[in-house]
């Protein structure tokens, strides 16, 4: 039996942490924050559940993660869906037929249908040279549909020009070849019915698991406080924020919450702002999304992109690549394991994220 620490109570460092505790081993928790779940913690509002980092739907088709996640909470299913606001009006998000249709609409003539307009847009982005984001979208989507839903969505959402973007972002945007207007494409879609800040306290209720909360994880403190105690050592932490910033700093993009009490008129309960002329690039309404219908408040939530604030989303450049990079193998020679979003300075949604601390206690088991 093994003495672990886990730095971090995110969904990885939990989710890690339960497997071990299952299988013997004594496990401690270390986390900063005054609450457990990391950016999926949500509070109740008069009885609606809001996510007090931006809107969470669980979604996989990995049986094994949903079978895992189904032992500490009851999910209300739902079919999600969602409208981007562009110059042409809403338009359905992920890109399908109806999509194109819709923006190619003020184009198309009775000799030339909606979709052989973009059909032609993609033949004439066939020349452009690959390997950037910009080029992957016009190549996937066209220009017309990448300038409406995708280019101003994604500069706001980075900070930084298109052209600029990693490539590997475009990875997460799904084109459809139907009419099919579902956000995901997985079998399993829902919210746990309690919330994720309940979903998360029952993963960490197991007599082997124990969490501490409040001190800033740092070097210093492994030292000082951790590294004789433990056997085995699991870092969920920004490597930068652990290592003190000896080889610089992370890029990460935050977001900043706006809450009213207004209902929206949004045609579903998440929409994007692919327009220019609108700083926020999200908005959720709670409500909507949740299904109710009685005395419940209105809770919708914008969001506006920002370099300040709690580090939401890796900038995975390649200079910063490099210096993860650079960080992580330094880590490692201390024997701590990075891992989770900010750990390893990756972009993962929930299912992957159980998944990948699945397959680490497994490994490490």
């Amino acid at each position: 039996m093994s003495n672990i620490v886990v730095f971090g109570a995110g969904l990885f460092g939990i989710t890690f942490a339960r497997l071990m505790a299952e299988k013997g081993h004594e496990v401690t928790i270390y986390e900063k924050n005054h609450f457990v779940g990391g950016h999926i913690v949500d509070q109740n509002i008069d009885g609606t559940n809001v996510s007090i980092f931006g809107p969470h739907i669980f979604h996989t088709s990995d049986e094994g993660v949903w079978e895992f996640i189904n032992r500490f909470t009851l999910f209300k299913m739902i079919k999600h869906e969602v409208r981007t606001l562009t110059d042409v009006g809403w338009l359905p998000w992920p890109i399908n037929k109806t999509t194109i249709d819709l923006a190619f609409f003020d184009k198309a003539s009775m000799f030339q249908k909606p979709e052989q307009c973009f059909a032609d847009e993609l033949h004439d982005a066939k020349s452009l040279v690959s390997g950037t984001f910009e080029s992957l979208s016009k190549q996937a989507i066209g220009e017309t549909l990448h300038n409406l839903t995708i280019k101003n969505y994604t500069e706001k959402m980075w900070g930084i020009p298109c052209a600029e973007v990693p490539a590997e972002t475009f990875g997460r945007i799904r084109v459809v070849d139907s009419y099919d207007t579902s956000f995901f494409n997985d079998e399993h879609q829902g919210l746990p019915l309690n919330g994720y800040s309940e979903m998360c306290l029952n993963i960490i209720k197991h007599p082997n698991v124990n969490v501490v909360i409040g001190p800033l994880i740092d070097r210093e403190f492994f030292y000082s406080s951790i590294r004789d105690r433990f056997d085995m050592f699991i870092s969920t932490v920004a490597p930068d924020q652990f290592m003190m910033g000896c080889y610089g700093k992370l890029d990460y993009r935050s977001i900043e919450f706006m809450q009213t009490d207004k209902p929206s008129n949004f045609p579903t309960p998440v929409v994007n702002f692919g327009v220019d002329w609108l700083p926020f690039t999200r908005a959720t309404d709670y409500k909507k999304l949740w299904g109710l219908t009685g005395d419940e408040p209105n809770v919708v939530v914008w969001e506006i992109p920002s370099d300040k604030g709690t580090q939401m989303y890796p900038i995975r450049t390649t200079a910063n690549m490099k210096r993860a990079q650079k960080y992580i193998d330094a880590m490692k020679e201390e024997n701590i394991v990075c891992a989770g979003r900010l750990g390893a300075f990756e972009y993962n949604d929930m299912a992957p994220t159980i998944r990948k601390a699945m397959n680490l206690a497994e490994e490490l088991g």
